[in-house]
């Protein structure tokens, strides 16, 4: 199974390489992998707090930063799908 992945680290914190986010994405489509969906996209964004907590305020509107944001795939494509703070 192919997969799109894009990562943008918005950030100088401390977070995981390039190869160690490849290698949870690559055990994950492992685990996936007889699902019967198209090609599936995945956007990991790698932010400070500051922005954790306006992406956490916008989309579930609660203060404070949270480690994990997801969206589902059916939401208009102007919409991202997935925001990660990772620290």
């Amino acid at each position: 199974m192919n997969i799109l992945l894009s990562v943008d680290r918005t950030t100088d914190v401390a977070s995981p390489t390039d190869a160690t986010l490849q290698g949870w994405v690559s055990h994950t489509l492992t685990q996936t992998a007889s699902l019967p969906e198209p090609t599936p996209e995945l956007s990991i964004r790698i932010t400070d707090n500051d922005e954790a907590a306006d992406l956490n305020q916008t989309y579930r509107a609660k203060a404070g930063p949270t480690n994990v944001l997801s969206f589902p795939a059916d939401v208009p494509a102007e919409t991202a799908l997935a925001y990660w703070e990772i620290w």
